[in-house]
């Protein structure tokens, strides 16, 4: 009993004052008797045996493990919070493999589906639907007490999407017994897995979001440390102690499966050691404080003891306690009587229970306490309660304080390590920060105070850290001398230095705004005014001091330029010299002489040549960008010019030839002639001879050299007249007909050559009309002289005969019907029989069985005419005999079919018994009345027969 107890103790104190926190943690390779075992616990007053399990079994040697069954540890030792269920640890009975429910919860749809067909009716006798992976496990047991107690936790994948369907996943745990003597404690197969409501069993739609809430965890938001979406909160069995016989057999059946499909999986976690039988009285120890529930320090916190009466409560009754362990009554622990006496009809009896402090430093001190029942034995067992708890002195509170020192720029983590006192630690930073651990960034550094307190607040502890920075020298910047440059070709160099501060430096030289260079010294520099130049040095701290330098710059010379004087040019074949002048500024200079916006000469001198007034601007820039200029007229006066083309002139035939000279003086330089007669060039000779046909005018323009021009002109004239032409021929043609144009041609000089726009020569075009069309003729005369474009246009009509017909339903009338084009026509039906019409759709009927030919003709207002063909198919003639006489006579000796106009034919001849006796398949067929097998004749008989035969136009009869 004490071994029991003292391990238990030293276990609880290594978990808390270690600070472990819980996982959940599930395995499955502890055998069925083995999780039963644990289930029961020692000194549980529960005697176990024939232990059955229905599921996945996985054979071990002798003994057997299943996936479905797993014992599962890191519950939260009975927290409930981020990390835990609410249940440290026990096992697991599951719907699919055991090991789903550890967390933490991240996937919606867990579980597999082992496909275990296994059924148990318990569980089918409740569930909505059919039931999928149950796993089953029961036993027999004998209580040594008046009552049985079990704890057990509820969770399911199934939560909360499927809360109100057939999805309703199943679990019951159904005790039955006892199996003799019957009342007042009989079990029959009944659910003692019941809500809070005391009626529902518990399941899916029984507890959740909306009904029996108070029971009810959920978990989509992880706040629980297993994959399950819902749980319930710590239930007991029955809803607390059930009542049972003393010493009589019952049996437990725990069961669960998934319901609807195998998919989603649900478990039921059952505590370790919580089934127990704990008699007709039980004793709890609740232990009020932060920290082990069987630990009591002194000084700090406080607890009871609880005594529930559960049977026999009309009569007063007495209890025997009895004390054992290191720990005094009365000396080490509030006094505990040693004897209790519980009233009629009383259930319940408190002792409160402190740690005394002695001022003596005595290590752990353990009290075991024990509670004799009033019925001692249970058959021959004697009934014993035991409890136990610890008594600990704390030790005095310790801050592991330290004092920093960092880095101008680095943080720290101030977090001490707390040691002593009664755990349970409570923080208070002079920044007002409440937790473990505050971070300290350099800005901030200096001295910060923790006070820390335990869960008792005894003896709260102060301690300071003072977080200090690595020192340096301050930051000294120097940006160098001042200097003075006489150019703007001159060249210096920034050269700075810096000392001081964290060496880990940058650099920046400005000017203004404009940076020069990252690097301290060595920096080149060109400048054309006095410019101030600034250093900037940050250090490794950010740190930042500046220094500034100035550089003088002492102005060159002015610039000076001079274009020179005015000028005059006579032609624009004279060269003008300019020649610019430029003192002062900066030697290395650039030039421009520049008219009307654009640069003729980058040199100081020009030779110009001008064709009119111009203005010159010379521009100079010195090698340090100074500017200057100076602008400069030409003037022109070009020697005037003087043309003459000649006297008039006059042609009498196309072969008189007109010489044309011209006559030029003035202007500069060489000419050009241009002759122009009707805005076309003819010549651009001095003299040149010239044939006309027509009278003209010709422009004569000399230009000289510089471009000036002067005109004259000359009138040509000619006897000849215009050449005219003329076509005369029929214009409105029908499709088909011969064409004949003749052209003809007056004026000019003949004979006439004639050019019609398709390749005929001649003034004789002949054709044949197929499209409406028009033709050009070009005439020209003797002297090449061509008259003006003749044209003729011819229209061609063309009527397009269309017909069709259709068989009417009496069998020699057709109507006709009438698609010629255009709609203006004249219409002649010639029906081939000797019959016609000039209706535009007539219908007519043909007074024999013969093919007719059909004509369609078709005239025009104009007289053209078109025809069309149609071809009338008679419909077939059929002459059967209705007797013949196959006497071998030569009259009538046979049967046929006769007929016209007939294209297929099939005659079957049945005698008067309906029996088919001969087929005849063309109209050269005959049949002389032999009977089928061909041996002997009809002498005399009657005969029916059918006939199918199709004609020519395609009908069948």
């Amino acid at each position: 009993m004490k071994g029991f107890f003292f391990i238990l103790v030293i276990l609880t104190l290594n978990g808390y004052f270690g600070s472990m926190s819980a996982q959940l943690n599930v395995e499955t390779n502890q055998t069925i008797k083995q999780l039963v075992e644990g289930f029961i616990g020692e000194n549980s007053g529960i005697e176990v045996f024939n232990i059955q399990f229905n599921g996945v079994l996985i054979a071990n040697d002798t003994t057997f493990s299943s996936i479905q069954a797993g014992y599962f540890t890191g519950g939260n030792d009975g927290d409930v919070g981020s990390d835990g269920i609410g249940m440290d640890h026990g096992f697991l009975l599951a719907t699919g493999n055991a090991t789903v429910a550890e967390g933490p919860n991240q996937q919606p749809n867990a579980g597999n589906d082992i496909g275990l067909a296994y059924q148990d009716d318990d569980l089918n006798n409740i569930a909505s639907a059919a039931t999928y992976n149950a796993a089953v496990l029961e036993f027999d047991l004998i209580p040594t007490g008046t009552i049985l107690t079990f704890n057990y936790i509820f969770a399911s994948e199934e939560y909360n999407e499927y809360v109100g369907s057939t999805f309703n996943d199943v679990f019951g745990f159904f005790l039955t017994g006892p199996l003799e003597n019957g009342p007042p404690y009989t079990y029959d197969a009944q659910n003692i897995a019941i809500a809070s409501d005391g009626v529902s069993p518990v399941a899916i739609n029984n507890v959740n979001n909306g009904m029996n809430s108070g029971d009810y965890r959920d978990n989509t938001s992880n706040d629980y440390d297993t994959e399950f979406d819902g749980l319930t909160i710590n239930l007991a069995a029955g809803g607390g102690p059930i009542i049972v016989e003393c010493g009589k057999t019952y049996h437990l059946k725990l069961a669960i499966a998934d319901v609807g499909d195998g998919i989603l999986d649900s478990g039921v976690f059952l505590e370790a050691g919580s089934l127990r039988s704990n008699f007709e009285i039980s004793m709890d120890l609740v232990i009020e404080t932060n920290g082990d529930p069987t630990v009591l320090y002194e000084e700090c916190g406080s607890g009871y003891l609880e005594f529930v009466r559960v049977d026999d409560l009309d009569s007063e009754k007495w209890f025997y306690l009895h004390f054992s362990g290191s720990a005094t009554n009365g000396v080490d622990y509030t006094l505990i009587p040693d004897s209790l006496m519980f009233p009629a009809n009383d259930s319940l009896i408190t002792y409160d229970l402190d740690g005394i402090p002695d001022g003596v430093i005595e290590g752990i001190e353990f009290a075991d306490l024990s509670l004799t029942h009033n019925n001692a034995t249970c058959g021959e067992t004697t009934i014993v309660s035991p409890v136990g708890f610890a008594i600990v002195e704390a030790p005095i509170i310790d801050i592991n304080a330290f004092d920093p020192v960092i880095g101008c720029k680095d943080s720290v983590l101030l977090d001490p390590q707390i040691t002593g006192g009664y755990g349970g630690y409570s923080y208070l930073w002079s920044t007002g920060d409440t937790s473990s651990s505050i971070w300290v960034h350099a800005i901030d550094a200096g001295t910060y105070t923790l006070t820390v307190n335990d869960t008792c607040g005894v003896v709260e502890v102060v301690d300071s850290f003072i977080v200090s920075l690595t020192p340096f020298p301050p930051l000294v910047v120097y940006a160098g001398d001042d200097d003075t440059l006489s150019s703007c070709l001159d060249t210096l160099e920034l050269n700075g230095s810096v000392t001081g501060g964290d060496p880990n430096y940058t650099f920046l030289w400005m000017n203004g705004l404009d940076t020069i260079s990252d690097e301290l010294r060595g920096i080149p520099i060109s400048v054309n005014e006095t410019t101030i130049f600034e250093l900037f040095v940050t250090d490794g701290c950010d740190t930042v001091k500046s220094d500034e330098v100035e550089m003088y710059y002492v102005d060159p010379p002015p610039l000076l330029v001079d274009a020179g004087f005015p000028d005059t040019s006579y032609s624009c074949l004279d060269s003008i010299l300019m020649f610019g002048i430029v003192s002062g500024g900066t030697p290395g200079y650039s030039y421009e002489w520049i008219t009307d916006g654009i640069i003729v000469s980058t040199n100081p001198f020009y030779f110009a040549q001008i064709n009119e007034q111009t203005t010159f601007t010379f521009n100079v820039v010195d090698v340090c960008g100074q500017t200057s200029s100076d602008t400069q007229i030409l003037y022109y006066f070009p020697p005037p010019m003087d043309v003459y083309a000649g006297e008039d002139m006059t042609a009498g035939s196309c072969d008189d030839t007109l010489t044309l000279d011209a006559t030029a003086s003035g202007g500069a330089g060489s000419y050009t002639y241009e002759w122009i007669s009707d805005n076309n060039l003819i010549s651009n000779d001095s003299t040149f001879d010239f044939i006309i046909t027509y009278s003209q005018t010709v422009v004569l323009t000399v230009s000289d050299q510089c471009g000036d021009s002067a005109t004259d002109e000359v009138v040509l004239t000619s006897e000849l007249t215009p050449v005219i032409p003329s076509v005369v021929g029929e214009t409105e043609v029908c499709y088909g007909d011969p064409l004949s144009f003749i052209a003809d041609a007056s004026g000019g000089a003949p004979p006439y050559f004639y050019l019609w726009s398709d390749g005929t020569v001649g003034n004789e075009l002949n054709l044949i009309a197929d499209t409406s069309s028009t033709y050009i003729l070009l005439v020209t005369d003797y002297c090449g002289t061509m008259a003006d474009t003749a044209s003729v246009y011819f229209d061609v009509e063309r009527p397009i005969a269309s017909s069709s017909f259709e068989y009417t339903s009496e069998i020699f009338v057709i109507q006709l019907h009438n698609t010629s084009q255009p709609d203006d026509l004249q219409y002649y039906w010639d029906f081939g029989d000797l019959t016609s019409s000039d209706n535009f759709e007539p219908k007519h009927e043909f007074l024999d069985s013969e093919d007719h030919v059909i004509i369609l003709s078709i005239l025009t207002s104009r007289g053209c005419v078109d025809e069309t063909e149609l071809l009338y198919k008679a419909p077939a003639m059929i002459y059967i005999p209705n007797a013949f006489t196959p006497n071998g006579d030569g009259l009538n000796d046979f049967i046929s079919i006769q007929g016209a106009n007939i294209k297929t034919v099939k005659m079957m001849i049945f005698d008067r018994w309906g029996e088919k006796v001969h087929e005849l398949t063309t109209t050269e067929d005959k049949w002389y009345g032999s009977r089928k097998n061909g041996d002997t004749e009809y002498t005399s008989a009657v005969f029916n027969y059918v006939v199918e035969w199709t004609d020519h136009r395609g009908e069948s009869f």
